[in-house]
């Protein structure tokens, strides 16, 4: 193994901070200035970010790695709501070396079902305060740094996203509430059915239609915790026919079912 290919080495963590939220179209945040390490995952409505001046264009689907001690502005997508989850890292020691390797890191990735699956077990976490679980929440923490490296690692060995991949998770992110299969991402990525099964398992790990009824779920989810719409009505807007399929899928993904992560919500909620 390489240098380049070692882990991280270990760092001290200060304090944790997961969560999810939406924007309406057109909404601003900051200027502000990063305090620590944190993973940016925009789930829908596309983002223009500017750090230190620099614009950069964030799409669905993506996850950012924004570093710490620069200055940072979120313009949202100004048609539709923008919705995103994020993780903050504070760090209380950090060496030279280490914090070199992860400014080196790129800006962006695609959401991997892991990094998503990290994301949500800690939005979870933060819902459920103990001792135990604030430890876990830091070991999580830490795991998700060194996760988005292990991917930036693997990205730079299998070279950039494949293009039929983008393209098929591009029609899942516009159009994840209307009728989709197999076939009509296979034709709006110009490939075979067989070959962008393939080509899912060879980048994302999942079958495309997994990574389909994945982003229905977060949709879901985050209007769970985000409005006061029936189960039902959820289920139909996150792109399910029945209400039964969408319970299943959540727990299937999350491990919780609706009302668990809503009355966690709640609860949480008359506790602040």
């Amino acid at each position: 193994m390489s240098s380049s290919e070692r882990a991280f080495p270990a760092f001290q963590i200060m304090k944790v901070s997961p969560g999810t939220i939406m924007y309406a179209p057109g909404s601003q945040l900051g200027p502000r200035i990063q305090r620590g390490w944190q993973l940016f995952l925009l789930d829908a409505g596309t983002t223009k970010l500017w750090i230190d001046s620099v614009c950069h264009t964030v799409l669905p689907g993506q996850v950012v790695l924004l570093k710490s001690k620069h200055s940072e502005k979120f313009e949202f997508d100004p048609h539709e709501e923008t919705w995103h989850r994020w993780v903050t890292v504070d760090v209380l020691q950090i060496d030279e070396t280490t914090e070199q390797q992860f400014r080196q890191l790129p800006f962006s990735l695609p959401i991997s079902e892991e990094m998503s699956r990290l994301l949500n077990q800690m939005i979870a976490l933060k819902f459920k305060e103990s001792p135990e679980n604030e430890m876990l929440l830091l070991s999580l923490g830490m795991a998700s740094l060194y996760l988005y490296a292990a991917e930036a690692a693997r990205q730079k060995r299998d070279g950039h996203e494949n293009p039929a991949v983008f393209m098929a998770k591009r029609l899942i992110q516009n159009k994840f509430d209307e009728e989709l299969d197999l076939s009509s991402l296979a034709e709006a990525s110009n490939v075979t059915n067989e070959h962008l099964i393939r080509l899912f398992r060879q980048h994302m790990g999942i079958t495309p239609v997994q990574y389909l009824w994945q982003y229905r779920v977060r949709q879901g989810v985050d209007l769970l915790l985000n409005t006061g719409l029936t189960v039902t009505e959820i289920a139909y807007r996150s792109g399910f026919k029945t209400s039964y399929h969408f319970a299943r899928m959540v727990k299937k993904w999350t491990g919780r079912t609706p009302s668990d992560i809503r009355n966690e919500h709640w609860h949480r909620g008359k506790e602040l």
